[in-house]
């Protein structure tokens, strides 16, 4: 646990430093060094003088497809190689290239949020609410070293705005409201903001109630749930100088039916506490400054009796939380007109607790039968560099690397469940010879990846990466007792480092009427 403290001091001094200490807060404007970033948006319109490939970015507010929308999830299945799979209707599960969960990275405004669901009825992905972002961006592969360890499949950001504004004060403010034949109720949404001088407010809220649907044979098919979301991002400053910003959110998820497993979720909240700051002028030689605290507080419940007929052997409850604490610092330095250099820090930790009760009926649950996450921690320090060399007009060079150290420990493994019920522990030791003992280890990634634009329609690149990533919880310590041995579901402690070498290149065209990506990939 020691490396993961020590990149924690760093990263807490490094964002102190990043406050104002002058006085006023960042009161010189400056002319800002750094390049204008190229951005592919979904109607291809190219900013800048040569696109970003092939990250795709998808503007979710105006570009809503007219079918359901179950999550952030369902925003994301007309990008291509980009699959969507479901267990209901909400807590949908996004792939690519074949790889999902732990292998991608999803990023909720700048946060990570890990579900609190042993079986993954809420993924990272489902607390995206539609609606409430302005942008959504896919990268698939590892295209930098900026989005944490792992992402061997890709990353994808959901990301809001910040409210810019004409006048030193000003407002404005929407409503949206949709009905179908999926919906139990119609949807409302509301996004409104306020500018005072540098002050600035947003607050976004909205409702969802959709029902089961019928499938082709007109067989209904349980897929219901309620959610409702909440944000208010509160700030002050100018993206010329810097900004200080602080956000909240809320999104709520009830009566959510599972077709596609044995239980239901009757509640699953989540709480999300973001500080972000900023400087854009010059400082000690930076052109750039990014920092970034954030906390998410998860509290999940599914059972398989109050949303659904009673017909299993045993009434079953399991209650459970997962709990995030993170952040990251990152620097630009503009080396020479044709360099840019970026160096961060960042650190996560995440907790997560689950336990399953059993009964002879829905009015008798009461017994400890499993310890599924038995108070979990792990954690995730890191720090990354990362180059982009201009080759003259025509070529880009990006070379970065990372170093990242990982912890896990549980301290719940040798909690015993009632009856012959084994504890974790016991369970690691008979299928694998293990315990939940204290584990640590350490990785590093890098990346090389040149691009060579053609023309402004016309891009060919080739990159070569090497990521890692650890056993989320559930792969290290879920364990859940059984009668039945085949039933059993045991994960093992001591798993090792998943370590991926990709190959990646392919040929992307950018037109006015259309795009297209020719991409092979080895890993």
């Amino acid at each position: 646990m020691e490396g993961p403290r020590i990149i924690r001091i760093l990263f807490a001094a490094a964002f102190i430093l990043m406050l104002p200490v002058r006085s006023g807060l960042w009161a010189q404007e400056v002319e800002s060094e750094s390049a204008e970033i190229p951005v592919v948006e979904e109607e291809i319109q190219v900013v800048g003088d040569w696109p970003v490939v092939p990250a795709v970015r998808i503007l979710s507010s105006d570009e809503l497809p007219e079918v359901p929308i179950g999550d952030g999830a369902d925003l994301l299945r007309g990008v291509a190689g980009v699959s969507v799979g479901r267990m209901g209707g909400h807590g949908l599960e996004p792939r690519i290239r074949g790889l999902g969960e732990g292998s991608l990275n999803v990023q909720v405004d700048g946060a990570f949020v890990h579900g609190g669901c042993p079986n993954r009825m809420d993924p990272p992905s489902s607390f995206a609410s539609p609606n409430a972002f302005d942008e959504i961006t896919v990268i698939k592969g590892i295209q930098s070293m900026r989005f944490g360890p792992g992402g061997t499949a890709g990353t994808v950001l959901f990301e809001r705005n910040v409210p810019t504004f004409s006048e030193p004060t000003d407002w404005r403010a929407e409503i949206a409201t949709a009905f179908g034949s999926w919906h139990q109720d119609p949807e409302l949404g509301i996004d409104a903001s306020l500018g005072i001088g540098k002050f600035f407010l947003r607050a976004q809220g909205g409702a969802r109630s959709f029902d089961n649907y019928e499938d082709g044979s007109g067989n209904e098919i349980r897929s219901a749930f309620d959610s409702q979301h909440a944000n208010v991002m509160l700030g002050y400053g100018e993206a010329a100088t810097g900004q200080l910003e602080l956000g909240i959110e809320a999104v709520r998820t009830d009566n959510a039916l599972f077709a596609g497993a044995g239980m239901d979720s009757p509640e699953d909240a989540a709480d999300t506490f973001r500080l972000q700051v900023r400087r854009s002028e010059k400082w000690i030689g930076l052109v750039d400054l990014r920092g970034e605290l954030y906390y998410s507080a998860v509290d999940h419940l599914m059972d398989n009796d109050s949303l659904r007929p009673w017909t299993a052997p045993m009434a079953m409850r399991v209650p459970s939380t997962s709990d995030t604490l993170g952040g990251r610092v990152s620097a630009d330095r503009q080396v020479s007109d044709n360099l840019t250099l970026t160096l961060g820090l960042e650190y996560q930790e995440n907790t997560r607790d689950a336990v399953g009760f059993a009964g002879p009926n829905p009015g008798m649950v009461g017994m400890l039968h499993s310890v599924m996450w038995p108070d979990a921690t792990l954690g995730q320090g890191g720090i990354f560099l990362e180059g982009v060399q201009n080759l003259g007009t025509r070529s880009r060079l990006v070379l970065g690397g990372r170093f990242d150290r990982f912890s896990a420990d549980a301290t719940k493994a040798d909690l015993k469940p009632a009856g012959m019920n084994r504890s974790p522990n016991q369970l690691y030791s008979y299928y694998y010879g293990t315990r939940a003992d204290d584990w640590s280890h350490s990785e590093w990634g890098g990346l090389i990846r040149y691009e060579r634009f053609l023309r402004p329609d016309l891009t060919l690149f080739t990159g070569l990466s090497r990521s890692t990533r650890t056993a989320d919880t559930t792969e290290r310590y879920y364990g859940s007792n059984n009668m039945s041995p085949v039933k059993r579901w045991v994960s093992n402690p001591q798993l090792t480092t998943a370590k991926h070498h990709q190959l990646d290149l392919g040929l992307s065209s950018q037109e006015q009427t259309g795009t297209w990506i020719v991409n092979g990939f080895l890993d």
